[in-house]
């Protein structure tokens, strides 16, 4: 998995994608055994597809944040894996605080503007105030299944382009 990492790590040269690369291979690894094969990555890839529905690319995206694979998305879990797409694509408080600056000279009229320049802390406690129901500080996939349906944006937040 090292040499998958680091080829995976490679698309991102402008950041540290070792983290993202870690999880989303723990993600790709259906079966546990610590690669990822061919039948492995073509049903990730069927998975990601638009032709897949949303509720199974949010299964896998799900398992993606999942950190420890337990069931549930823990706040230290989304955090740390918020934190690791921000630093994976470049991002700092900087140009957070750049893109806030921008958004609010258009108007803050744009939703994705708005959505975009918050800082990984901010994303979390959005997504848990919406997602996490039972108040048990995790969300579960029906939890975040039925966050995603109840308000689309939701899925914004977890989008990382900038």
């Amino acid at each position: 998995m090292k040499r998958q990492l680091f080829i995976l790590a490679g698309l991102f040269p402008g950041g540290e994608a070792a983290e993202f690369a870690a999880r989303a291979l723990r993600a790709l690894d259906a079966n546990g055994d610590g690669s990822v094969d061919f039948a492995e990555l073509a049903g990730a890839l069927g998975s990601a597809s638009r032709a897949a529905g949303w509720e199974r690319r949010l299964a896998w995206a799900f398992n993606v944040y999942d950190g420890d694979g337990d069931g549930f998305i823990s706040r230290p879990e989304m955090l740390s894996m918020l934190q690791s797409v921000y630093r994976m694509m470049g991002w700092s408080e900087e140009t957070q605080k750049d893109k806030t600056t921008a958004g609010a000279a258009s108007g803050g009229q744009d939703e994705k503007a708005r959505c975009s320049c918050l800082t990984p802390e901010e994303v979390v406690s959005r997504l848990f105030e919406a997602a996490d129901v039972d108040g048990d500080s995790r969300i579960s996939l029906e939890e975040f299944t039925q966050a995603a349906r109840n308000d689309p944006s939701i899925l914004s937040l977890l989008q990382t382009e900038g």
